[in-house]
């Protein structure tokens, strides 16, 4: 990968207006390490960073204002001057930093997030489950022109930097899209530079999808060890399932959409199917003991449930996002994901043969 001669200089200009910024730190994060590289305190709306760095690098400026509002903006830390304003998506200065704007200006014209945000609150407030699959058929609607649209652009971006980091973040962005599957992922990153592949957040993407392939409808489930949450003693998803069919359904005390699953399907579902051969299980995913234990309480949940300690659930099943359901056949076989709504009963009847 091309990059910077050994510890060239960089600078960031920002501007941040308004008095929720005045005397705020704004931090610039390594997207890779997660960790702060640089800092600088709003002074009359103004900041600036200076440092050094041996290559270009992806790196994120992130404030938070006094009001509670927040700010970020995603630059490539390279040699130059970089112009930078996170609460106007200003960015220039740099070649890589000028093609990035580009990038991210053309995706945000499209206002796919104001949309998608309006139809998540119809999803949250509605009051029936018709207007719940009304409100679910908008934002997928939305969401599958959103994916085409960001992987068109990310592609382009992708094909012009596929040696330099710019290269890396636009694959990045193509493997998180929402309707990536493992078949695109390997195409996509099967004669990639190795600097791409082997970039973290690329490989990461790239483990997920492995994950996902082996835990997709028609293959075996995938064991989980954990600690059973009634006893408090170490267990296995297979102990709990038994040789039944099973739902499997992947959920936090934190999760809104979660809890609210459980509370209007999952518990139902589990108290007539139950005498029918079904069993339900839990999966707490990065919860908090204390938290899961009330949360299970107001849900009145029966059905056991697996403590998932390690943080090898969420991972082994390539899960980046919950509530998430599998629902498995007597043998172990994966007959659904991803389901949710109305889909989870009819699903279990058919897997029950009612």
């Amino acid at each position: 990968m091309t990059g910077m001669a050994q510890n060239e200089k960089y600078q960031i200009n920002g501007t941040l207006a308004g008095d929720e910024f005045k005397g705020q730190k704004v931090y610039l994060y390594d997207v890779v390490t997660r960790k702060a590289m640089d800092s600088a305190m709003v002074v009359k709306g103004k900041f600036v960073m200076k440092g050094e760095s041996a290559q270009p690098k992806m790196g994120r400026l992130q404030v938070k204002g006094t009001d509670g509002s927040q700010c970020y903006l995603d630059v490539v830390v390279e040699a130059g001057t970089i112009v930078a304003d996170p609460k106007k998506d200003v960015l220039k200065g740099t070649k890589l930093n000028d093609r990035l704007s580009q990038f991210q200006m053309r995706l945000s014209a499209e206002n796919f997030g104001s949309q998608l945000d309006r139809y998540y609150k119809e999803y949250a407030e509605a009051k029936d489950q018709k207007a719940k699959d009304e409100a679910e058929r908008k934002y997928d609607s939305v969401d599958a022109v959103k994916g085409k649209v960001e992987s068109q652009l990310s592609e382009e971006l992708y094909n012009e930097n596929k040696e330099n980091i710019l290269g890396c973040y636009a694959m990045q962005v193509m493997l998180s899209a929402d309707n990536m599957t493992p078949q695109r992922a390997r195409e996509l990153s099967d004669g990639a530079p190795r600097s791409v592949v082997t970039y973290k957040p690329v490989k990461d993407i790239l483990e997920r999808m492995s994950h996902l392939e082996k835990t997709a409808v028609g293959k075996m489930f995938t064991d989980i060890e954990g600690v059973d949450f009634e006893t408090g003693e170490k267990t296995k998803l297979s102990t709990m399932i038994n040789g039944k069919v099973a739902l499997v359904d992947f959920w936090a005390s934190w999760c809104s959409p979660c809890c609210q699953e459980i509370s209007e399907n999952i518990v139902r579902i589990y108290e007539k199917y139950k005498d029918k051969g079904l069993m339900v299980v839990g999966v707490a995913v990065n919860d908090d003991p204390a938290k899961h234990a009330v949360a299970s309480r107001n849900l009145a949940i029966s059905y056991p449930q697996i403590i998932d300690d390690r943080g090898d659930g969420a991972r082994l099943y390539g899960i980046d996002a919950i509530p998430y359901l599998v629902l498995v056949d007597a043998d172990g076989v994966i007959l659904s994901t991803g389901l949710r709504g109305a889909a989870i009963e009819l699903a279990v009847r058919e897997a029950l043969s009612l």
